[in-house]
């Protein structure tokens, strides 16, 4: 580590900081690369496992200092990198600005910068966008403590593969998804991805303590709640509080018969959203295997009851200059396939307010022995010591339900599922 460089480089107010690889393999497989690059310097810093806490310390004196302008990409694999290699937290004062995840929050899709003018240039560009004001506070809300704290939390943690016999984690991806959820994805040899989760790899994975408990906390109906929010539909408000099944609620609004069995409530669970985003009746008639009548009546009746929440989603679709906004201010392109606007206008809102809660979740187990170990889509999993888990279930319900001022009004309802395996998950009543 060539220090009088680095030194000089950190009299410098702003900096530009990369890594290699893109995913740092914290388990100690491969080198890492730091690159801090200045005004008109850089340097280049070789991590192993001699080095590392004076690499880390030094980083955070010179380059991490309160108030410095740091610009990054991706940076949250750093974080995460620093927690496990040291065992703490890389906290710090400096302005974070990790232009991947800001730019992929409006739609540009750039790649590595090259150095701090380069940095610059995109950052005046994004400022130029009418949803600036609001991509600030989602950042520094939302973006930045996923950085780093929260997903390097859970990035580290670790499940033990029993047929690999080692431990293996989830490796997540911050607006990685076109709605804006997290990508998560099986880059590094001992990641894990907990959206294509087989029965076999659910058997599998375990705890490092035996008795713990899987807690699986589900989102009930979280992007219907969320279309009624944003499109005022008194009938679909109606039925969410109600406490009644909210599909069965809507199969007998359609049929004008009571659902009666789960294959029915299924079916409505089926072909209600697909409807809502822009399904034809002839797709529809092929989806469920019914007649062009009975598709009609199905999709018509979506339509006259739902009126309000369809004629939301209808203007959603008419995008202007091909970008659609959502209500939080992400921005998407739709040049072709503009019918995906109405998936995106009511998805991206709902991977906001499940970030959220994440953030929110991580926080609030931090003083417990309970961890969370993955996330996926509105579903958190968590793994805690058997002593007291209905208490703290209530308080995780709790918690997830609650009302807050960034999504005032969102009704929000959980099911909780508890497990010694995760393909041994029973429904728990709070």
């Amino acid at each position: 580590m060539d220090i009088e460089k680095l030194s000089k480089i950190s009299q410098d107010k702003e900096v530009l900081f990369l890594f290699s690889p893109s995913y740092l393999d914290f388990t100690g497989k491969g080198e890492v690369v730091f690159y801090v690059i200045g005004k008109s310097d850089y340097v280049e810093v070789k991590v192993d496992k001699k080095n590392a806490f004076t690499v880390f310390s030094y980083l955070k004196q010179s380059i991490f200092k309160p108030e410095k302008l740091v610009y990054c990409w991706g940076v949250k694999s750093f974080f995460s990198y620093v927690l496990a290699v040291s065992g703490k937290a890389f906290s710090t004062e400096a302005i974070i600005l990790d232009l991947k995840v800001l730019e992929s929050f409006l739609d540009c899709k750039g790649q590595v910068p090259k150095g701090v003018a380069e940095c610059k240039t995109r950052l005046r560009f994004m400022m130029g966008n009418k949803s600036w004001q609001n991509l600030q506070g989602i950042y520094k809300k939302i973006h930045l403590p996923l950085i780093n704290k929260t997903l390097p939390g859970i990035e580290t943690v670790g499940l033990i593969n029993k047929e690999l016999r080692r431990e293996v984690f989830p490796t997540y991806q911050i607006e990685g998804q076109l709605n804006g959820r997290l990508l998560c994805s099986k880059v590094l040899e001992d990641s894990f991805n907990p959206h294509t989760l087989s029965k076999e790899d659910k058997l599998n994975l375990c705890s490092r303590h035996p008795n713990d408990l899987f807690l699986h906390f589900d989102y009930r109906h979280m992007e219907v709640s969320v279309l009624q929010w944003l499109s005022g539909d008194a009938v679909l408000g109606d039925m969410i509080n109600s406490g009644e099944d909210l599909y069965s609620s809507i199969f007998k609004k359609i049929f004008g018969v009571d659902c009666e069995t789960s294959k029915q409530r299924k079916m409505c669970k089926s072909f209600f959203l697909p409807v809502v985003y822009g399904l034809s009746k002839n797709a529809l008639s092929k989806k469920l295997g019914v007649s062009i009548s009975m598709a009609d009546h199905i999709y018509n009746g979506i339509c006259r009851h739902f009126k309000t929440a369809i004629s939301w989603v209808e203007q959603r679709q008419t995008c202007i200059a091909d970008v659609s906004i959502d209500y939080f201010g992400r921005n998407r392109i739709f040049k072709e396939k503009k019918y995906r606007a109405r998936n995106f206008a009511i998805q991206a809102p709902a991977s906001l307010v499940c970030l959220d809660k994440l953030i929110k979740l991580y926080d609030l187990l931090e003083s417990s022995d309970a961890e969370v170990v993955f996330h996926v889509h509105d579903a958190f999993v968590i793994l805690a010591r058997p002593l007291g888990v209905t208490s703290l279930c209530k308080d995780i319900k709790i918690l997830l339900e609650e009302n807050c001022e960034m999504y005032d009004g969102l009704k929000l309802k959980t099911e909780c599922q508890v497990g010694n395996r995760l393909v041994e998950l029973k429904h728990l009543k709070i």
